[in-house]
C-alpha cells in the first residue's frame, strides 16, 4: 500500500459510530451489549463479519477480551481490548475505523465503559490480507 494511500486512510480516520438507543446490559461479567446493527461488513482482527446485528459480551478469558457475536450465532470473533478515555456519552457505540475498502472495529463504548482495539496500519494490512486467504 503507497504511503499517500497510508496516510489519507489514517488521515481520515473514517470513523462510523454507531450509536444504538435501544442496547441494554444484562450482566455486567457477560453482556455488554445487544440489538448493535452494523450496516457494512467489517474485520475485528482477521475475521471478517457480515453486516447485521451483533451482541457484543466478556469473553471466558476476562474483561479484557471481548466477543462479538452475530445475532443468529454463525459469526463470531473475538478481541483482545485495553481500557480507552472515555468520551462521556451514555450511549452504546461501536466505532470503526475505515482502512482502504475495509472497516475495522475499534472501539466499544457502553454506559461509560469504554474498550479500545489496538489498531495500526501494519495491523490492519495484515489482517486484511489474513482475511483474504481464510475466504478463498
Amino acid at each position: 500500500m503507497n504511503k499517500l494511500t497510508q496516510k489519507a486512510a489514517c488521515a481520515a480516520l473514517a470513523v462510523a459510530a454507531i450509536l444504538i438507543a435501544g442496547a441494554s446490559r444484562a450482566r455486567a461479567d457477560e453482556t455488554v451489549a445487544t440489538d448493535l446493527k452494523v450496516p457494512f461488513s467489517f474485520l475485528v482482527g482477521d475475521v471478517r463479519l457480515p453486516a447485521g446485528d451483533y451482541t457484543v459480551r466478556e469473553a471466558s478469558m476476562g474483561k479484557d477480551v471481548l466477543e462479538i457475536v452475530s445475532a443468529d450465532g454463525q459469526h463470531a470473533a473475538l478481541a483482545s481490548t485495553i481500557p480507552a478515555t472515555p468520551d462521556n456519552t451514555d450511549k452504546t457505540q461501536l466505532v470503526f475505523r475505515k482502512f482502504g475498502h475495509d472497516y475495522f472495529l475499534s472501539r466499544i463504548a457502553h454506559e461509560g465503559d469504554e474498550r479500545e482495539i489496538i489498531l495500526t496500519p501494519h495491523l490492519m494490512e495484515r489482517d486484511v490480507a489474513n482475511a483474504a486467504r481464510a475466504t478463498n
